[in-house]
């Protein structure tokens, strides 16, 4: 590196300067304006930039290597200068020690550091660890290999290193530069090692993660299957449902209909008529069966069969009594069936009629099903 390149006092204590300004809040910026005999007026940023050219001009024209930088610093406040020393790392031990001081020490050292880049220092990092660390970290068999293989050329070249400055010769210098060697070139091996083996992890990692994706996929589409066919089950099993609701409550309405027709067939009161004189044979007078109780019991017979006939005759208003519903009497006139027989007639008519409601009814149903499905 050219000394053209490198930074000189002033622009080691310039930058410093800049970032010590970047910690100035506005009350604190314009404090140092007006001290400086600048305006105090604007933004934050602007006043930093304007105490920042004053000073870079000021220490221009007098080419005093930083002096009017340190002399400046006696008009920042001390809170900023421990806060800028904080921040650099470089806290204070002591309270006896001016901040200004310290703060440009450490520009100095800054630059006399920047300044002597030519010779770095060649140094492995000893790594102390702690019991608890060391009981909770696991290292790996092959990482603790190349540490102990580090640590030992370190060893090597701390060791002929001691020994050139004890004994100034020749071989101790070429034994020293050969443990150099070896130490630069196992870094590099186990360097390439590590970076090789890292590659390796990384590809295996992103084989599991694509691998992790496709079967998350797989599942999400065999979830979405599953989803699909509960669904139909469902809503299958809901139709079913309601078609056995309909069904249901179509045969409840079909019962509840025919109890309500038979309840009101049943409580229709019957009007007996007047039971008039019978014919009766020749042979056998009127005073005589009207004498008689067996008399009374056939008139009584024969009123009710009169007022059954009539009861059905009105159930059944297009239809007429048939021939097989009389016999002829001896003397002529037709005499009715008994009321028993009468009322079984037209008991087995009133099943034929609720059969044929039963049909119809199972008709329509079947006709509903088709036409859902």
């Amino acid at each position: 590196m050219s000394s053209a390149a490198l930074p000189g006092p002033i622009d080691g204590v310039k930058s410093g300067f800049e970032k010590l300004l970047e910690l100035h809040d506005a009350v604190e910026v314009s404090s140092l304006a007006t001290a400086l005999g600048l305006s105090s007026d604007g933004a934050v940023d602007f006043i930093r930039k304007e105490v920042a050219a004053h000073l870079a001009q000021q220490a221009g024209d007098e080419d005093d290597s930083g002096k009017t930088y340190s002399d400046t610093l006696g008009l920042v406040w001390e809170g900023v200068l421990y806060q800028y020393l904080q921040m650099v790392g470089q806290p204070r031990q002591s309270r006896r020690l001016d901040p200004k001081a310290s703060v440009v020490q450490y520009w100095r050292q800054k630059v006399r550091e920047a300044q002597s880049r030519d010779f770095l220092p060649v140094f492995l990092q000893q790594e102390a660890e702690k019991g608890a660390l060391a009981a909770v970290v696991s290292v790996d068999d092959e990482i603790a290999g190349i540490l102990g293989d580090l640590r030992t050329k370190e060893r090597d070249v701390k060791h002929w290193e001691e020994v050139i400055r004890r004994d100034h010769n020749y071989k101790h210098v070429a034994a020293f530069f050969l443990s150099s060697q070896a130490l630069r070139e196992a870094e590099r091996t186990h360097r390439d090692s590590l970076i090789q083996r890292l590659q390796t992890e990384h590809a295996k990692h992103l084989e599991r993660e694509r691998s992790l994706k496709s079967q998350l996929a797989d599942l999400w589409d065999q979830r979405k299957e599953e989803r699909e066919i509960l669904t139909g089950r469902l809503e299958i099993m809901s139709r079913s449902t309601r078609k056995l609701w309909s069904t249901l409550t179509e045969k409840l309405l079909l019962q509840a209909t025919l109890i309500r027709d038979v309840g009101a067939f049943l409580s229709r009161p019957i009007d007996l008529p007047q039971w008039t004189q019978p014919v009766a044979p020749a042979s056998v007078s009127t005073s005589e069966s009207e004498a008689t109780p067996e008399g009374e019991e056939a008139a009584r017979s024969k009123a009710t069969s009169e007022a059954t006939l009539a009861l059905l005759g009105e159930m059944s208003d297009d239809e007429e009594t048939s021939p097989q519903e009389t016999l002829p009497s001896v003397q002529g006139p037709k005499v009715p069936l008994s009321a028993p027989d009468a009322f079984a007639r037209a008991i087995q008519r009133l099943d034929a009629e609720i059969h044929e409601r039963d049909k119809v009814v199972v008709l329509q149903n079947e006709t509903i099903s088709s036409q859902q499905e």
